[in-house]
């Protein structure tokens, strides 16, 4: 899901995105990213590289319980973390 605010209300919207995450692009995000961590050190599990790649390349924030994401500069991703209930409250 990919979260924006809205105007009128400043609340977050969400709606569901279908990625094909063998896009050039999309793979081209995992490998920066990958090189990123790799260059620093630093690892998430393959599946959070993807989401973090795929959330690049849509220029979404990912939303995590934790700071998993926080290894990655927020100029390669945007991530922010959430506490339980925060998303679903408002449906």
């Amino acid at each position: 899901m990919v979260r924006r605010k809205t105007r009128a209300s400043g609340r977050a919207a969400f709606r569901l995105v279908v990625v094909d995450i063998s896009s050039q692009d999309v793979l081209a995000a995992f490998a920066d990213i990958s090189t990123f961590l790799k260059e620093r050190g630093r690892s998430i599990g393959d599946n959070d590289r993807w989401i973090a790649a795929t959330a690049r390349v849509l220029q979404a924030t990912v939303l995590a319980v934790d700071r998993h994401f926080s290894v990655l500069s927020p100029e390669m991703v945007a991530s922010e973390v959430i506490v339980e209930g925060d998303l679903m409250t408002d449906f």
